[in-house]
């Protein structure tokens, strides 16, 4: 006895389990987002699962092999956008008196005037 899991598939449930009906000449037991199949093999279940999602256009879910016997629809993974904070750029002061201004900013350091040279 195979048994399929389509928890993850939401409202797409009901049509998946209609695709299977149609394709498969299999008893089929239908027990909320399960279905049980009699003498189906693993491998042509999981091969109509794929042809579903793909006509459905859920080209990101995965079929898989959870254990002999049982076959699960995985949803996609979200991956999280990590945000990088910016944080303030004090700088290092490379004198004596800008030290000094740095200290009485609050740690913000002046960048230096450059010098413009003389011939």
């Amino acid at each position: 006895m195979l048994i399929i899991d389509l928890k993850s598939l939401g409202t797409k449930v009901r049509p998946a389990t209609q695709y299977l009906t149609t394709r498969l000449d299999d008893k089929i037991r239908i027990r909320g987002s399960q279905v049980q199949l009699d003498s189906t093999r693993a491998r042509t279940a999981k091969l109509l699962l794929h042809k579903f999602l793909r006509h459905e256009e859920l080209e990101n879910y995965k079929v898989v092999m959870a254990h002999p016997g049982l076959v699960q629809v995985l949803k996609p993974e979200v991956r999280k956008k990590r945000v990088r904070q910016k944080e303030p750029n004090y700088g290092v002061p490379c004198t004596i008196p800008q030290y000094q201004v740095a200290a009485g900013m609050g740690g913000l350091v002046p960048t230096p005037r450059r010098r413009k040279w003389k011939p």
